[in-house]
């Protein structure tokens, strides 16, 4: 009898991660590959340190660069902004002169588009933001679609190595 409810058990668990896998592939296809950006001056931009922090601070591109760099980037020291109605740029402290950089939006899903930066590609990312028409498909196949109620990014590039690894 225990030997049936193990088996029952593990078969519910291959079933479940299948699920996952086939839901977290359906979900994805969902997120978009490219992002039209708001073209503006300035961003309202939200973010947080040690030592500073400010709520819905109007910046434009070359305060925002200057934040960054004043910024204690250690714990928890976050920094974001909009830039689409949908979607934020969100930089999170990851470890030292590494940040994670997450582009946010608003499904249902909670698939978010993510990478690690150095800080100066992160600055690179900042300003792209308020350059570019669009983050087009090249620019988003830099980062990792990742669900993040169920999976970090780090899990995520785990998988996609075993993955790599597989074929």
């Amino acid at each position: 009898m225990n030997y049936f409810k193990l088996a029952l058990a593990f078969l519910l668990l291959l079933f479940l991660s299948g699920c996952w896998q086939s839901n977290y592939t359906k979900n994805a296809a969902k997120i978009a590959d490219h992002i039209t950006l708001v073209k503006s001056e300035t961003r309202t931009v939200t973010y947080e340190d040690s030592e500073y922090s400010c709520e819905d601070c109007i910046l434009s591109l070359e305060q925002i660069l200057e934040l960054f760099d004043a910024l204690e980037w250690k714990g928890d020291a976050f920094l974001y902004f909009p830039i689409t109605p949908e979607n934020l740029l969100q930089i999170m402290y990851a470890k030292e002169n590494l940040v994670i950089v997450e582009i946010t939006n608003d499904s249902e899903t909670y698939i978010y588009h993510q990478k690690y930066a150095t800080h100066e590609a992160c600055k690179e990312i900042i300003e792209a933001m308020f350059t570019r028409d669009e983050l087009d498909a090249e620019f988003m196949s830099n980062f990792y679609k990742v669900p993040i109620r169920s999976k970090t990014l780090d899990n995520m590039m785990r998988l996609e190595k075993k993955a790599k690894l597989s074929k």
